[in-house]
């Protein structure tokens, strides 16, 4: 018997909370303003695609990917109802255990997904390996805080409380990744405090570089 994970539980009411539509937007909109248009993207840890079809329009091509079988099956009723099965995809992906991938992309976009990967820089390493050559890299989530933002329950706890954009940098330079960009796309609020959310944007160079990849 297959155990179910938070994800799995919490999947077909994810998208109930107005907010993380909203915030998907945002970031939607600061990625367009940073990146080239067209091609195939993939939205890694999409959780119900929020993202990804938020970039669809940017992205002429979209998957969908997660780890948690609940969350891609949200996606595919997703995609099925609105009609957009020749232009999006879901697929269940867990990088920090798959070995290959078979495919590669013109941009990867990952929305609140890294602070719950135990080995984030390796899973990092891993996306910017899954680019094409002028390829791009936007990864949104929290600055580091001291925790109080993940007070949340339902079973979902984080491996890291955000991160310190120096280290997300560094972690783009050992891609091999070039041209960083920082921004604050979205304030998250709760309990009377703001936690900002960092976009870190980046592009793999169109010559070979040495790069972590899919080591």
């Amino acid at each position: 018997m297959t155990t179910q994970s938070p994800f799995d539980r919490l999947a077909q009411q994810w998208d109930d909370d107005p907010v993380k539509l909203q915030r998907a937007g945002a970031v939607a909109s600061a990625i367009a303003q940073r990146t080239v248009r067209g091609g195939t993207w993939l939205d890694y840890g999409a959780g119900t695609g929020a993202l990804g079809l938020a970039l669809l329009g940017h992205a002429d091509h979209l998957v969908l990917a997660d780890s948690s079988t609940g969350m891609v099956a949200a996606s595919r009723a997703k995609i099925e109802a609105a009609g957009l099965a020749d232009s999006v995809r879901a697929v269940r992906l867990d990088l920090s255990t798959d070995d290959t991938v078979g495919e590669y992309f013109d941009g990867v976009a990952s929305l609140l997904a890294l602070h719950h990967i135990a080995d984030a820089g390796r899973v990092v390493g891993r996306l910017a390996g899954l680019l094409r050559p002028g390829g791009w890299l936007a990864l949104a989530d929290l600055d580091a805080e001291d925790g109080s933002f993940h007070g949340h329950g339902r079973g979902v706890r984080p491996e890291h409380h955000g991160f310190g954009r120096a280290e997300v940098g560094d972690w783009l330079a050992r891609a091999g990744l070039v041209d960083p960009d920082f921004s604050t796309p979205w304030l998250n609020h709760k309990d009377g405090r703001d936690y900002p959310l960092f976009l870190a944007v980046a592009r793999r160079p169109l010559e070979p570089v040495e790069a972590v990849g899919l080591h």
